[in-house]
């Protein structure tokens, strides 16, 4: 009778595993950056490894560039800051290395790209001849090069070509003072697509969206221009296998105040030639902005941004996913809401269809208090609530805190990693549980200095499943769960 009440009791345990682990995992998470100043998200990539890397910028106090690694569940894995000549710099684009790593391009005082491997150690760090360059996107070329557009401050449109070693190919500078270029794909046949938005005068009513079409070492093929709306921009293009998709912002006027414009967005389809064969606006009663756009499949889209809420004296932007069919009608949209705003920059959509889309969330009553805002959802849309992570990097002398183990899953062996505060004089114990709470081990059980310690526990010998680690130590105490898959 016991045995077989053993048997049952592992079914449980082994199908609640097998749940848990089959079953998307949806969160939203607040990273602060070390300094607990400004923190701010722009890109986004899934490495070969399964795990995430968001860039942004962290003030230091000047603005500087900052990486994160995390996990499936959206735990930090490990995170880089990465100190530059320039007074201001930031990382505005990442794309993921089929080596293994991450490249990553942004703003500094000149054009630059930096490759980082799995564990965040720098495998180059290359600055090129251009200055006062904006490199807002860069891709994996077919020949395992990089290629990134932006602009130049004041003089134009910017393209640059690196080989897989991020030596520098070719750069092309398209004059015009108001070309920006914001996104570049592989384009049909061979060369590149490459969109971003053209104006007449400063003023944003004259933006037209632009789209080039150039051969492999930069040379323009055809070029388009498109304004079927008032003010329309060009942020993102697509290669879809049979054309182009082309995405942006517009200003559009709205009833019942004909007069007042406001900003939505907007999709083409484009044929191989860049000609126009389908539009769509977003009607809107309230300003929308594009951060991402993405596709799900060829019949699904995803649009990643926000818009602002004016039901309160404050307008506040909140984070919006919207899915969509190929013509544009709405699927699934959900807005995901702050005290002060979400600005969605950057998204992806995994092998899994599983959404990730990192940005920025206003955290404190200043700028000064940014945290890097990330969340992970599935086709439904839905998120846990907000948790808010205070990176290891960043703990301060007077906090308690018990960290994510890592890896997690694991086989066999982890690292459990905690911060003990000043003023702590009690015994330190840190203790493993099995799911029905019997302890398996004390790893720890002693007095131990301020400051941060790690421990490997090695579960050589025991089955897969859920277990539990918790720490203690006078009034302090936590518990957190990892996952032995073997």
């Amino acid at each position: 009778m016991k045995t077989l009440l053993k048997i049952f009791l592992f079914l449980i345990i082994v199908s609640n595993i097998s749940t848990i682990l089959s079953q998307p995992i949806n969160w939203q998470k607040l990273y602060n950056g070390p300094n607990r100043g400004a923190d701010l998200g722009y890109g986004v990539c899934q490495t070969n490894d399964k795990n995430f890397v968001l860039v942004g910028s962290t003030r230091t106090p000047m603005f500087t560039m900052y990486v994160l690694k995390i996990d499936q569940y959206g735990d930090t894995l490990w995170t880089k800051i990465i100190s530059s000549s320039s007074l201001v710099s930031d990382i505005y684009t990442v794309a993921p290395a089929k080596d293994g790593g991450c490249v990553f391009s942004g703003y500094s005082d000149s054009a630059f790209s930096i490759k980082l491997d799995n564990f965040g150690n720098i495998i180059w760090n290359k600055k090129y001849q251009r200055r006062n360059v904006q490199c807002y996107k860069i891709i994996e070329t077919l020949d395992s090069g990089f290629i990134g557009c932006g602009r130049i401050i004041g003089e134009g449109g910017y393209i640059f070509k690196i080989n897989k070693n991020g030596d520098f190919e070719f750069d092309k500078l398209f004059p015009d003072e108001y070309l920006a270029f914001k996104s570049i794909d592989i384009a049909h046949n061979s060369g590149y697509i490459v969109c971003g938005t053209i104006y007449n005068t400063p003023v944003l009513d004259t933006a037209k969206a632009y789209v080039l079409r150039i051969n492999k070492t930069g040379d323009v093929i055809w070029e388009k221009r498109y304004y079927e709306l008032l003010g329309l921009s060009g942020k993102v293009i697509k290669n879809t296998g049979s054309g182009y998709i082309l995405c942006g912002g517009a200003s559009i006027y709205f009833n019942p105040k004909p007069t007042e414009t406001l900003a939505t967005k907007y999709f083409m389809k484009l044929d191989t030639s860049g000609n126009q064969i389908y539009f769509k606006e977003f009607k809107t009663v309230e300003t929308q902005y594009l951060g991402d756009f993405q596709t799900i499949n060829k019949n699904q889209f995803l649009f990643i941004g926000g818009i602002d809420s004016t039901q309160t004296t404050i307008i506040t932007t909140n984070g919006l996913l919207t899915i969509t069919d190929s013509l544009g009608n709405i699927i699934n949209e959900r807005t995901y809401q702050s005290t002060r705003y979400i600005e969605l920059e950057s998204g992806i959509v995994t092998g899994n269809n599983e959404i990730i889309a990192v940005g920025t969330w206003g955290v404190g009553p200043s700028f000064n208090h940014d945290d890097i805002y990330a969340i992970k959802t599935d086709s439904n849309l839905f998120a846990n609530p907000v948790v808010r992570i205070i990176n290891q990097n960043s703990v301060l002398p007077n906090e308690f805190v018990l960290f994510q183990n890592y890896p997690n899953p694991f086989n066999p062996r982890t690292i459990i990693s905690y911060n003990l505060p000043n003023g702590l004089n009690g015994i330190v114990t840190l203790k493993i549980f099995n799911i029905l709470g019997k302890e398996i081990i004390t790893l720890v059980n002693e007095k131990q200095n301020v400051g941060n310690h790690s421990i490997e526990f090695h579960g050589d010998n025991l089955p897969s499943g859920i277990y539990f680690y918790k720490i203690q130590s006078g009034i302090y105490s936590d518990i957190k769960k990892m996952v032995l898959l073997r």
